[in-house]
């Protein structure tokens, strides 16, 4: 089974591409609709991987769950827009 952090670390990434996927189809696509899936399924990779349980003194999964919640902010701020 794969420990908390490294879960984070995985979710993490899956979202990271699903927000880059989204960000190429918002400078290139005219399809609004799928633009705004990408960025969701962003969304939800990122919010899993910010509810996992991740020990408050391991400095890097704070560090990783602040950029989390940073970019969690900026695509949720992106789809309002579209």
């Amino acid at each position: 089974m794969e420990s908390e952090p490294n879960r984070a670390q995985h979710d993490y990434q899956h979202a990271v591409e699903c927000l880059r996927q989204a960000l190429e189809s918002d400078e290139t696509s005219k399809n609004p609709q799928l633009t705004i899936s990408l960025y969701q399924k962003g969304i939800d990779e990122l919010e899993k991987a910010i509810n996992l349980n991740v020990d408050p003194n391991d400095n890097r999964a704070v560090e990783l769950r602040t950029k989390m919640r940073r970019n969690l902010a900026m695509a949720r701020e992106r789809v309002q827009v579209l």
